[in-house]
């Protein structure tokens, strides 16, 4: 979590923000994240399954729906692990100590 990252959620904790909304809101960022590089990853691949078979036939280039959901649950297993290392330096964070820094 970077220095400034850490300043706004100093601030919202001195002005009364519980431990559970910070956490709730490191969530959902790293959610709409998760999901935003899904999709992406998902967009780049199908088109990489209608360019490469053009311009390099001998490569075959497949998209299978069960990789896609083994897959997809392998993204959104590593995009809501990440942010509890984050989290946890959060809920140890003192308002005074960090504005001090």
């Amino acid at each position: 979590m970077t220095v400034e990252k850490m300043r706004e959620y100093a601030i919202l904790k001195a002005i009364g923000a519980q431990n559970s909304f910070l956490r709730r809101i490191v969530f959902e960022q790293a959610a709409i994240i998760t999901l935003l590089g899904f999709m992406a990853g998902i967009g780049l691949s199908l088109l990489a399954t209608l360019f490469v078979p053009r311009f390099a036939p001998e490569f075959f280039v497949e998209m299978n729906p069960t990789t896609v959901g083994i897959t997809f649950a392998a993204v959104l297993l590593m995009g809501l692990t990440a942010p509890l290392i984050p989290i946890r330096r959060l809920n140890k964070v003192d308002p005074v100590v960090v504005f001090n820094a």
